[in-house]
């Protein structure tokens, strides 16, 4: 690999170790500077660049000036086919217009990880922007695929694993920021208790280094109005630690759509155990699976049966369990709005095309569970991807079409930004 600070004169080279997957690491660069390189091949996705085979990316600037910065967060991608990989490329064309100091990925990348093929068919529209940005990856189901994938996911995306040989998790900072990466799948849909305690003891020494934001990222979407079910264990698992430890914001996705959830753990009087007495804090918590993959509505989200759920929970003002039921129903089909200044059409197609249905308790609650347990405020079927800026002690948090534009309901009258200042 040639390299350099100047596009026409790549002066520095890098090797790698021959392999079939090849990668090249480089070492020594230099903070807030742009380095170009150059890969020697003939590429099937056309990349626009003004120099043929020369692509670009950024480094972080120093931590002693920390400047403002943003990053994108987005999930499920997954093609398998032409149409996908279209759908693919809006999101990527969306995300490297939105120029971040880096992206992460929320994981299903692959609609199949154990099959290479499917791999490659992510690249043909992911390396529109992979590129020229900086991107972090978080297993999914379909990335790890019975085992095989987890694999291939190790071999592809080397990042710096805990634990190299079992578990795909590990966290690291940007500037004042921590992201950690949460592997569900370490031991089938769970995750061992040496990844629950490194998660721990990975928060607590992030706060005492100072950093001031610590996001977790991972795939399984902890919380839905959509057509998954609830992973009660999951949340059982995690939102204490989230709430004890005080992380600031949880990102998942699996469910292929947008949700945005403000809860503090105990609020309404409900505890996982009775031992949770600390003091509770709120934390927001996003699903973003808009990446390109097909949205709920090709899974059901406005058709599938009514479920009834139970959950147990203690009840601190009653001091005992109690046993408490929920109804979770399809969407509304009739609440939809549109974009006709889009475009491009950011919805599924077909009776779909252009209908950006949407879920707010503010006119009707679909799921109990969500809105009386886990403070669900909005949600919506539609291609998106989040983008996160932080300037010091403030973090801006937005949901965004891929064309750059807010998520704002109809009217205007739910707009997806939030912003928090410590």
């Amino acid at each position: 690999l040639v390299y350099g600070i100047d596009p026409i004169n790549l002066n520095m080279t890098a090797t790698g170790a021959p392999g079939y997957i090849h990668h090249v690491f480089l070492s020594g660069l230099q903070p807030n500077t742009t380095y170009y390189y150059k890969i020697d091949e003939e590429f099937e996705q056309e990349h626009n660049l003004i120099y043929p085979n020369v692509f670009n990316f950024t480094t972080s600037s120093s931590k002693a000036s920390i400047p403002s910065f943003k990053f994108a967060v987005v999930g499920d991608m997954q093609p398998e086919n032409e149409i996908m990989i279209q759908q693919n490329i809006l999101v990527a064309k969306g995300l490297l217009n939105g120029n971040f100091n880096f992206i992460f990925q929320l994981g299903d990348m692959a609609n199949s990880g154990s099959e290479l093929e499917d791999w490659h068919r992510l690249f043909q529209s992911y390396c529109i922007v992979s590129s020229h940005t900086p991107t972090m990856q978080a297993i999914g189901n379909h990335d790890w695929d019975g085992g095989v994938g987890s694999s291939n996911f190790g071999v592809l995306f080397p990042f710096p694993y805990v634990n190299q040989k079992r578990g795909r998790y590990y966290s690291f900072d940007y500037l004042n920021a921590h992201i950690i990466s949460i592997d569900n799948f370490e031991r089938t849909y769970s995750m061992r208790k040496d990844q629950i305690d490194w998660l721990i003891n990975d928060i607590q020494n992030a706060r005492s280094r100072g950093q001031d934001w610590i996001f977790v990222m991972f795939h399984l979407s902890l919380i839905t109005v959509s057509t998954s079910a609830h992973y009660f264990d999951l949340q059982k698992t995690l939102v204490p630690i989230f709430d004890k430890y005080g992380v600031d914001f949880v990102f998942f996705e699996h469910d292929h759509d947008y949700q945005h959830y403000n809860f503090t753990y105990g609020v309404n009087g409900h505890l996982f155990d009775p031992t949770h007495n600390w003091s509770h804090h709120e934390i927001h918590y996003f699903c973003s699976g808009g990446g390109g993959a097909n949205l709920e509505v090709d899974y059901g989200v406005l058709t599938m049966n009514n479920r009834i759920e139970q959950f147990q929970w203690w009840n601190y003002s009653k001091n005992s369990y109690e046993i408490l039921t929920y109804t979770k129903q399809k969407w509304n089909s009739f609440k939809y709005y549109e974009h006709p200044d889009f475009s491009e059409n950011y919805t599924m197609g077909g009776d779909h095309f252009g209908k950006y249905y949407y879920n707010t308790p503010k006119e009707q609650v679909t799921d109990e569970y969500a809105v009386n347990e886990f403070g669900f405020e909005y949600a919506e079927q539609t291609f998106h991807y989040i983008e996160i800026e932080i300037n010091g002690n403030q973090c801006t948090i937005s949901a965004r079409y891929p064309n750059g534009e807010l998520i704002a309901g109809p009217n205007g009258l739910y707009p997806q930004n939030f912003t928090f200042t410590k």
